[in-house]
């Protein structure tokens, strides 16, 4: 009787309230079935047919679940409005009527000041530089609040656009959703090997696009035990984890944002075993050398060259435009395989400056403007 006196309000407030409410907060899950549906292309368009049949499936699996428990969590800012409108009006008989007005303006407003705290953790980072580089610096906090209000306030604004639309007409609806597809689909096909940040607000306004444009007849046709089923799915994409091998497969795509926010914030770190599955093993190949031997005293020279691709020099075809590297390559040792210790230049040489990961440094902010950026500046360690 507890349990079902606590979840009370929540129940009335749904049953009692004005339908743009419930629009709103059906709105992630149709957006949901886009994202989802958008990720299981992209996985075989750009990483190929599996060796694995059952793992590919249960990332398609595992996605899905991610995303619609996302879903869930965006949708918990119009739910929980509903229930506070209820226990204010709980004396009244007509929630309906005393819901409405009050949700309208308070619902909107927090949820574009929700979407800016979001967005405050999501983009914070790449927002504080475009506000250093704008004007060299001048007024970056100013700059900062406007780009951070705007990109919060823009999720509100996909809400209206999408919800406005429908509410003109079916066909203006595919209108405006065939865009938000177009940007699921580019989401996947720039910036391929980083940038999660990016990628997930570029995937929260697009769903979000998508959802509110097809949100009303989904609320339409909603009853209470599909939104328990929901729900209860929803949790289950929080309490069970992937295994290892499926964790591995679902970061494979960065475009598949979901995964990425619950490894984050509720997925406990990956058990590692004592030896790695044969799949797991990195193949190295082995160190080719050619020429001379190295002497006992070698002078060595490093030379570190930014944003170069290994198979530009390893390909003879390049042998021509690239002489000096060539005769070095095939005069010394050449190691076919290495790996970065990451994608930008600062986090590569401050670990090979330091023998530590980008995890074991102290990095702050330095420099003015557009130079202005993090570095282990102020690092303690011996340096080489």
């Amino acid at each position: 009787m507890r349990v079902r006196a606590f979840f009370e309000p929540v129940r009335v407030a749904l049953r009692n309230a004005p339908p743009g409410a419930v629009e709103f907060a059906v709105t992630p899950f149709v957006g949901a079935a886009a994202v989802a549906l958008v990720n299981a292309v992209s996985v075989w368009v750009a990483l190929g047919r599996p060796s694995r049949l059952g793992l590919r499936l249960q990332q398609h699996a595992f996605d899905a679940l991610a995303t619609w428990t996302v879903a869930a969590w965006l949708a918990l800012v119009p739910v929980l409005l509903l229930a506070a409108a209820w226990w204010r009006e709980r004396g009244v008989t007509d929630v309906r009527v005393a819901v409405g007005w009050r949700f309208r303006w308070l619902g909107w407003c927090s949820a574009g000041f929700a979407g800016t705290l979001a967005m405050r953790w999501i983009l914070g980072d790449h927002l504080q530089h475009q506000a250093d580089a704008f004007l060299e610096g001048r007024f970056s906090k100013v700059v900062f609040v406007a780009l951070l209000l705007g990109s919060g306030f823009g999720i509100l604004a996909a809400q209206l656009i999408g919800a406005t639309a429908r509410a003109i007409s079916p066909r203006a609806a595919w209108l405006v959703a065939l865009p938000a597809l177009a940007a699921l689909i580019a989401n996947h096909c720039v910036l391929r090997d980083d940038y999660f940040n990016v990628h997930a607000a570029i995937t929260w306004a697009a769903m979000t696009l998508f959802g509110a444009a097809f949100a009303r007849p989904v609320a339409a046709r909603l009853s209470r035990r599909s939104g328990a089923l929901g729900m209860f799915v929803a949790l289950l994409g929080m309490v069970v984890p992937p295994a290892n091998d499926v964790r591995l497969a679902l970061f494979r795509e960065i475009g598949a944002v979901a995964p990425w926010v619950l490894a984050r914030v509720v997925w406990q770190l990956p058990s590692v075993p004592a030896a790695a599955p044969g799949w797991l093993a990195l193949r190295s190949e082995p160190v080719q050398a050619s020429g001379r031997p190295l002497v006992e005293a070698p002078v060595v020279v490093l030379i570190t060259v930014d944003a170069l691709r290994a198979d530009v020099v390893a390909d003879p075809a390049n042998a021509a435009r690239l002489p000096n590297l060539t005769r070095l390559r095939n005069a010394g040792i050449y190691v076919p395989r290495a790996v970065a210790p990451g994608s930008q230049t600062a986090v590569s040489l401050s670990a090979m400056f330091s023998g530590r990961p980008f995890s074991g440094q102290h990095w702050t902010m330095h420099g003015e403007g557009s130079a202005r950026f993090q570095y282990p500046a102020t690092e303690q360690g011996v340096r080489f």
